[in-house]
This record gives structure tokens, sequence and C-alpha cells, in this order.
């Protein structure tokens, strides 16, 4: 009977599993003491892109305008912890649109080697 509980047990991929976990929270923690929070991260997308940050959450289907909210999309789940279910309500589109988002705004961010916050990283 495995006992979950236990403090030592950290092997195989449970605890590969923990490692990976723990990065990531120390991450988003990390840029949040750093002071970075939504509005510095639409910010830091609207320069990248060459957009007001009005514009950047601006609802509509302008090619510019959806890559920006896309990076948004990208940047402020997996480094802020903003959930998908957040993003349905603020930028009023399905769940599935926002899954698509983020995965475009990756794609993008990659593309165009953007950088998060201005080599703060």
């Amino acid at each position: 009977m495995l006992d979950l509980a236990c403090p030592e047990r950290d092997s195989g991929a449970f605890g590969k599993f923990s490692k990976i976990l723990s990065a990531k929270f120390e991450c988003k923690y990390h840029l949040k003491a750093k002071g970075f929070d939504f509005e510095k991260v639409v910010d830091r997308v609207a320069e990248l892109t060459g957009r007001e940050p009005a514009e950047v959450l601006a609802v509509g289907r302008h090619k510019k305008g959806i890559a920006a909210r896309s990076i948004l999309c990208s940047w402020a789940m997996r480094e802020l912890g903003i959930s998908q279910t957040q993003w349905v309500r603020v930028l009023r589109i399905s769940q599935p649109a926002v899954s698509m988002a983020v995965t475009r705004g990756e794609r993008l961010a990659k593309d165009y080697n953007f950088s998060k916050m201005n080599g703060d990283l």
C-alpha cells in the first residue's frame, strides 16, 4: 500500500512531478515578487506588438489584435496562473477559443523571439 503522506517519498514519477510543480510555482511567485501583474503583462504585449494596451484587450477579429491577445493569454496563463475560465470572462470568447489562443500565443512569441519582461527573467 502506498503512503502518499510520507515526506521521504520523493522518487520516480512523483518526484519529477513535484519538482516541475515547484519550479512553476517559484516562477509565478518570482514574477509577482518583482511586481509583475496582469497590467504589466498587458503593457509589455502592447509594447512588443505596437498596440495600445486598450487595443490588446479589445474584442474583435483584427489580425494584429488576435496576435496580441494570444500572446497575452499565453503569458498570463503560464506565468501568472490566470485560468482559462477567467479568460473566457475577460475576452468574452469560448473556452476552446482560449485554449487555441494560448497555443497560438506560445508559437507567435517563439517565432518572433519575444521576451516576456524586458530581459528581467
